[in-house]
């Protein structure tokens, strides 16, 4: 067995891809010599079949490393739980399984996505979104969902690559088209309002803690709103 140490990744002329320069790893020998490695090479080993098949034997091989193992031991409870949480084998009021199918179903709102999906049984599905059972919206929402889908199809692509900018457009979209369907905008504004994790309420108490201090603490609650407003919606004074 001949061990060698990763020492520095630097650009070389691809023995993989003749023609292309591409980031290798220099590997440092005991004795001395030095070899380069691209990243499929460490993967699937030099001498061996070629990247494509995939059943070459591992030039890099991590195992039995003392520090790995501990790390390893640490977090794999953490992943465990999450695991349990996100598959359901938890106690019910830890799972997330709701949550995701929630997930899955507000996709609707977004009419490039509903213009090929909404159907009857679509709506159906979406009893499983509490708010909306609860305001008993299901069937005024069938009742509209042709009128949705057919201004959905007329819908233009939405640029999902910035997410301000995806935001502002599908909130422009529903400004200007929700009016034809009203149950429809109304569940739309729901969903919109609901958040999926405990980040922007985090953010709040970060701006509380940075804004006022403990000589601050009887200001009056409307102040302390109107500050943290301005300040969470990034608005500028003065």
């Amino acid at each position: 067995m001949c061990t060698g140490k990763l020492d520095k990744k630097e650009k070389v002329d691809s023995t993989l891809y003749p023609g292309q320069e591409r980031d290798a790893w220099i590997v440092k020998y005991e004795d001395g010599t030095t070899e380069h490695f691209e990243e499929e090479e460490l993967r699937s080993g030099k001498d061996g079949p070629g990247p494509a098949q995939g059943d070459g034997k591992p030039v890099l091989v991590v195992r039995g490393v003392k520090e790995r193992d501990a790390m390893y031991d640490a977090l794999k409870p953490g992943f465990d739980y999450l695991e349990a949480r996100i598959t359901g084998a938890c106690a019910e009021q830890y799972s997330l399984v709701g949550m995701y199918e929630t997930c899955r179903l507000v996709r609707i709102f977004d009419p490039t996505f509903a213009s090929q999906h909404l159907d009857s049984a679509y709506v159906d599905s979406m009893a499983a979104i509490t708010p909306l059972r609860s305001l008993d919206m299901l069937d005024q929402l069938k009742q509209e969902a042709p009128l949705y889908r057919a201004a959905a199809h007329s819908a233009g692509a939405f640029d999902k690559s910035s997410v301000a900018d995806y935001t502002d457009a599908m909130l422009t979209w529903w400004r200007t088209n929700g009016g034809s369907f009203p149950a429809w905008a109304l569940a739309a504004r729901i969903v919109f309002a609901s958040s999926p994790n405990s980040a922007s309420c985090e953010r709040v108490f970060a701006l509380l803690r940075n804004l006022f201090g403990e000589l601050q603490m009887k200001s009056l609650a409307d102040y302390v709103q109107a500050a943290l407003m301005l300040n969470y919606n990034q608005r500028n004074v003065g």
